[in-house]
C-alpha cells in the first residue's frame, strides 16, 4: 500500500545533489532525461543507498571496482545514440580500449556479467540507507517502548496522564511506517499521518484501544529484544 506515488524512480530523491547532476550530465548526451538513464543504468538492489550509487558509478579501489563509462553497444561512430535501449555501464578501460568499434554480442554478455559481479560486491559492502536508518529508529524504538509501558502503567495518574496520550502515537506511528512501506520517504509520511490520527483519538473515546495497541507493540518490540540479545550470546 502506497500512501502517494512519486514519478521518481526509487531512490532519486535520496541523491545528494553531486550525483544527481552526474545523471543530469549524461542525459544531455542522449533523447532521454536524467532519471531514465539513472533508472536504466543503476541496478535496482542499489538504489536504496547513495553510497551504492556512487561506487557503482565511480567505482571503489577499496572493493575492487574500477571506474565505469556508459558505454553504447552501437558505438557513436555508427549512429549509436545514448539510451536505455543502446547503453549499459562498462569498466571504463575497456569501453575506451574499443574505439569506434560497436559492442559485440560476446563483450556485451562478460559486461553484462561483471556488472553483476561488480553490484554483488557493491551491495554486500554498503548497508542500505533504509537499515542504516532504522537501526538508529529501532534503538530509539525500543527505549521508547520500554518507557511506554511504564508510564501507560499510570495512565489514569495526573502525572502520567499527558505522556501516556503522547506516546502511543509515536509507538504507533513508528511501527505502522514500517509495515506500510520500505520506503523511507513513504515511510515518514506514513509515520505523520498515523501520528496525527492516534493523537487525536486519544482524545476520544478510543483512546484505551490505541493506547492497548502501543503496550501491545511495546512489548513485542522487548520481547524480540530478549530474543536477539540471546541469540546474539548464544
Amino acid at each position: 500500500m502506497l500512501l502517494y506515488s512519486s514519478d521518481a524512480p526509487a531512490g532519486w530523491n535520496a541523491l545528494p545533489t553531486p550525483v544527481k547532476q552526474k545523471f543530469y550530465d549524461i542525459g544531455q548526451k542522449g533523447d532521454w532525461t536524467a532519471q531514465e538513464a539513472y533508472d536504466h543504468l543503476v541496478p535496482d538492489h542499489l538504489k536504496d543507498n547513495p553510497d551504492e550509487v556512487s561506487a557503482w558509478m565511480d567505482g571503489d579501489p577499496n572493493l575492487g571496482i574500477n571506474d565505469k563509462d556508459v558505454s553504447r553497444i552501437e558505438s557513436g561512430d555508427n549512429g549509436g545514440d545514448y539510451s536505455t535501449d543502446n547503453t549499459v555501464m562498462e569498466d571504463m578501460s575497456v569501453n575506451r580500449a574499443r574505439g569506434a568499434d560497436n559492442m559485440s554480442d560476446a563483450e556485451f554478455t562478460t559486461t553484462v556479467e561483471a556488472n553483476a559481479a561488480d553490484a554483488e560486491v557493491i551491495e554486500a559492502s554498503f548497508e542500505s540507507a533504509s537499515e542504516a536508518s532504522f537501526e538508529v529508529v529501532s534503538n530509539a524504538e525500543v527505549f521508547t517502548e520500554s518507557a511506554a509501558t511504564d508510564i501507560l502503567g499510570d495512565v489514569l495518574g495526573t502525572t502520567g496522564e499527558i505522556l501516556s496520550n503522547a506516546v502511543p502515537p509515536v509507538i504507533l506511528a513508528m511501527r505502522g511506517a514500517r509495515l506500510i512501506s520500505k520506503d523511507p520517504e513513504e515511510q515518514l509520511f506514513a509515520a505523520g499521518v498515523i501520528g496525527t490520527v492516534t493523537t487525536i483519538g486519544m482524545f476520544t473515546p478510543a483512546a484505551p484501544v490505541i493506547a492497548l495497541g502501543a503496550t501491545a507493540c511495546a512489548g513485542w518490540s522487548l520481547l524480540k529484544l530478549g530474543i536477539n540479545t540471546i541469540n546474539k550470546h548464544a
